[in-house]
């Protein structure tokens, strides 16, 4: 089975560009469709939720390229997750200083082990607590 990964919707918007030729080496958007292929040939498993996906589909409303074509495709093939968080898991996000307008985020990829995919700094840099207690980690895509 392979790892699974919740997408920040700001890594899609940012891999969401017209191709005509593969980018040129060096450029940050190779390691969003890095990511892209390794959910498109299975290596990662994507994680979403109807939250998610409303998200997604709000900000990324037409695909601009195969990779991200195939990304939407696949979701229609993996069951959403949501998991409702505890009392206890509530506090303790605070605690991580989880950023409380991504916690649909983290309720897609729990129970863990999982990632999210992100290149948010205010979400990387919780990743530390996050994963100790919720065991998901949060990567940037050139991470996953």
């Amino acid at each position: 089975m392979s790892r699974r990964v919740v997408v920040d919707t700001c890594v899609l918007q940012k891999a969401n560009a017209p191709m005509r030729n593969a980018p040129r080496a060096g450029r940050e958007i190779n390691e969003r469709i890095d990511l892209l292929k390794k959910l498109a040939d299975g290596s990662l498993t994507p994680a979403w939720s109807a939250t998610v996906l409303r998200e997604y589909l709000e900000h990324v409303p037409e695909p601009r390229n195969d990779f991200m074509r195939a990304f939407f495709e696949i979701l229609g093939r993996v069951p959403p997750t949501w998991t409702r968080l505890t009392g206890a898991q509530e506090a303790r996000l605070g605690r991580c200083r989880y950023p409380p307008e991504d916690k649909h985020l983290l309720r897609t990829a729990c129970p863990g082990p999982a990632t999210i995919a992100t290149e948010e700094g205010r979400l990387l840099r919780v990743d530390g607590p996050v994963h100790q207690y919720f065991q998901v980690h949060i990567r940037a895509p050139a991470e996953v």
